[in-house]
């Protein structure tokens, strides 16, 4: 478990190309109340064979549990931001024991809530038709 109010993550011998039959857990908690950000380093590339995250993976659960809601990444485009679903988040790098990747780097840092959206969206005007 991971109680820092940032941080960062790696892949295993970054920036060089990682291992074969590499696991890695990062289980990272902040206080309650406070959410994790999570941003990837633009040099993004873990091994997927027609792009099919099969094999060698990064797991992340925005509510800190693999087993309900997951989001799986590979290849070469880093994720986006992730803002995590409560004060937990859970992160898996798998690596098989064929090819391997230069891997990917990333900062966490503990974040206020998510503001609320507005109550009402705004009209939209014929000109976006």
């Amino acid at each position: 478990m991971v109680n820092q109010k940032e941080g960062v993550i790696q892949s295993p011998n970054y920036p060089n190309n990682y291992g074969e039959e590499e696991t890695c857990v990062w289980d990272i908690e902040v206080p309650k109340g406070k959410y994790i950000k999570l941003v990837f380093d633009d040099s993004f590339a873990i091994n997927a064979p027609n792009d099919i995250c099969a094999e060698d993976y990064l797991l992340v659960s925005q509510s800190g549990d693999l087993e309900t809601d997951v989001q799986r990444f590979c290849g070469n485009q880093k994720p986006d931001v992730i803002i995590s679903d409560s004060n937990r988040m859970l992160i898996k790098f798998n690596s098989n024991s064929v090819n391997t990747s230069k891997g990917f780097r990333a900062k966490f840092v503990e974040h206020d809530r998510p503001e609320a959206a507005p109550a009402r969206l705004p009209e939209l005007t014929p000109e976006g038709c």
